[in-house]
């Protein structure tokens, strides 16, 4: 589909492909204790998956919404 969009993707050569599943959590880390990301806190809560279910439930929400993707933008 990028490709058809003109849009240029290049995918990592490993495999399983990586997904968001953690950057997703360290969000929701960020979002209850303020956007203040220590990394003793955002790795207790990687170790105790506190934000695990919220992953799913999210994708599932947007599955029920018929959202297939997000914008992102990069920075350097």
């Amino acid at each position: 589909m990028a490709e058809r969009m003109g849009v240029p993707i290049t995918l990592p050569h490993v495999s399983p492909q990586p997904y968001t599943r953690l950057a997703f959590q360290g969000c929701q880390y960020a979002k209850e204790n303020g956007k203040a990301i220590g990394s003793s806190g955002i790795q207790g809560s990687y170790e105790t998956g506190k934000y695990k279910e919220a992953h799913p439930q999210a994708l599932e929400h947007a599955n029920s919404e018929n959202i297939i993707s997000v914008p992102h933008f990069r920075y350097w």
